[in-house]
């Protein structure tokens, strides 16, 4: 038997004839990567509520030291801004839905519920940590102050399962717009 500390990474890394020819299930892991954050960040919500306080101080706290990356943006237009605000939420497991490019409004709408999920599936994802739903909307408000130091506004309207989000650019000098829709 071969002493294990002498084996190759071949000899231990298990591999399959898929990965070869495909390569990683990347999609897949966006997919663990999203699951992984949205618990993360329940477990962080519901230990700061087990000691007084709310998911807004976090999200409020965290906001106000990344704004200043963000100030790299302004300038740029409400379109730069809302794309990036969409490349985040989606990276983590939003969908979005719909856009609507411009340089001095750009407006979204994202599915609220992250994941793929069903709304009763996000419930028992979140129930452990003593989280519901509309508390994981405070996620939603970083990117308020974060726009707000890339030269923009951005404003958040949730209807049930669905955010709407607009952004506008603070003083507009000319619009160019772009649509799309997303599934």
């Amino acid at each position: 038997m071969a002493d294990p500390d002498e084996q190759s990474a071949e000899q231990v890394t298990p591999t399959s004839d898929a990965d070869d020819a495909t390569g990683p299930d990347f999609e897949g892991l966006l997919l663990r990567s999203g699951f992984n954050y949205h618990v993360f960040v329940a477990a962080a919500f519901g230990f700061l509520r087990g000691r007084g306080a709310g998911p807004e101080e976090l999200v409020a706290w965290m906001a106000e030291r990344l704004a200043t990356t963000w100030s790299g943006l302004e300038g740029h237009g409400a379109d730069a801004v809302l794309n990036l605000v969409l490349e985040n939420l989606a990276s983590t497991g939003y969908q979005v839905r719909d856009f609507s490019y411009g340089a001095n409004e750009s407006i979204a709408t994202v599915g609220a519920v992250p994941l793929g999920l069903v709304e009763e599936q996000w419930q028992r994802l979140l129930e452990p940590f003593g989280v519901a739903p509309s508390d994981m909307h405070a996620l939603f408000r970083v990117f308020v102050p974060l726009a707000r130091s890339a030269g923009t506004t951005l404003d958040l309207a949730g209807f049930h399962d669905t955010l709407r989000i607009t952004v506008r650019r603070e003083n507009p000098q000319g619009e160019t717009e772009h649509r799309g829709h997303f599934h």
